[in-house]
């Protein structure tokens, strides 16, 4: 039995449809010969990931299928890789495949060989849309400051500007516990995470999630999230040694706004968000900070003494303490990497 496959991720003016994907397709059909039509509407080519590819490989692997014919071969795969994968499959269960508008055969080396080069293509016209996306949706920001999207963070909560652009207005009451989580871990030299979320929660402020709870991921995203930070030359400069990309000009950063770090995150998601910048970006927004940079700055350099190695259920240098001890205040102790000593310690 013949298996038409198509695929199609956004409906587009200069793109062939479903439907039309599957009339060129029957083109390559005998006379009363079987087939069957499975489609993807909906599903992007980047990988494999797709209800109606993942059930025509299973019929290939079960023998019902001999021929595979697609409209055109980045309708089935954009990714080199997925693409052999997929078609090691099919060889091996002696499958052919056939695209409508490529005439190769896959029977001989060169056409493997043409096969190879238009899936190469393929893939880099994905990662050449992926880029222009990216450029464009980093612009777009970059003029005009614009929240850059998703939920407001602890503090804010989405708004429009009078010209209709995304943006952030604060919640007074929320911002106070902002400010106040910062001071505290600025001042206090010994107090820990776990001790600034005991704090508030015997104080009854409620954060952000479901039950309101506060723990030590929840303050260290606020405490490293730079919104709520006043984008003057100072920061300007903490950051340029630490390689990020900027949107805007130097001679912008004049305090009057606050900063928005996007890009790809790297390290530990729940103590440094950000180890290393040189994979992302940083623009001015359209609203203001509340924190001065040199609060943030030493907030910054402080978690940066005091970095987690591990959570308290996972190995470390003091495996056999981990999630053992409980602190008095109740949370869990944790290992760290340094003390005045530079040896671990236990904290909470």
């Amino acid at each position: 039995m013949k298996a038409l496959y198509a695929r199609q991720s956004l409906d587009k003016k200069d793109s062939l449809s479903i439907e039309g994907q599957i009339e060129q397709c029957k083109l390559q059909l005998k006379d009363n010969e079987d087939f069957k039509v499975y489609e993807d509407k909906g599903y992007s080519g980047k990988n494999t990931s797709r209800p109606a590819l993942n059930e025509l490989l299973q019929a290939i692997q079960a023998g019902t299928i001999d021929t595979v014919i697609v409209y055109r071969l980045d309708r089935f795969s954009r990714n080199i890789v997925d693409f052999f994968n997929l078609y090691e499959i099919m060889n091996k269960h002696k499958c052919e495949f056939i695209s409508v508008t490529e005439s190769f055969d896959t029977t001989t080396v060169m056409g493997r060989a043409m096969m190879s080069i238009l899936v190469t293509f393929a893939q880099m016209e994905r990662e050449n849309i992926q880029q222009r996306v990216r450029d464009n949706y980093y612009y777009r920001i970059a003029q005009d400051g614009r929240w850059a999207g998703g939920p407001a963070p602890f503090g804010f909560t989405n708004s429009r500007t009078s010209d209709n652009k995304p943006t952030l207005l604060p919640n007074d009451q929320q911002i106070e516990i902002v400010k106040l989580i910062y001071h505290l871990y600025e001042s206090s030299v010994n107090i820990s995470l776990g001790q600034l979320a005991k704090i508030l929660t015997d104080k009854g402020y409620k954060s952000n999630r479901k039950n309101g709870s506060w723990d030590s991921s929840t303050i260290s995203k606020i405490l490293q999230n730079s919104v709520y930070v006043q984008a003057d030359q100072i920061l300007y400069q903490y950051l340029e040694l630490r390689g990020i990309k900027f949107l805007n000009s130097r001679d912008c950063w004049n305090g009057t706004t606050s900063a928005h770090i996007v890009g790809k995150r790297v390290g530990n998601s729940n103590i440094r968000k950000y180890t290393d910048l040189k994979e992302q970006s940083v623009y001015l927004t359209n609203f203001s900070g509340i924190i001065s940079s040199r609060t943030y700055i030493a907030v910054m350099n402080r978690l940066a003494q005091n970095e987690q190695l591990t959570n308290s259920n996972q190995p470390s240098v003091l495996l056999e303490l981990g999630g053992k001890l409980k602190c008095s205040c109740g949370y869990a102790i944790k290992s760290y990497s340094k003390s005045t000593n530079g040896r671990p310690y236990l904290d909470c």
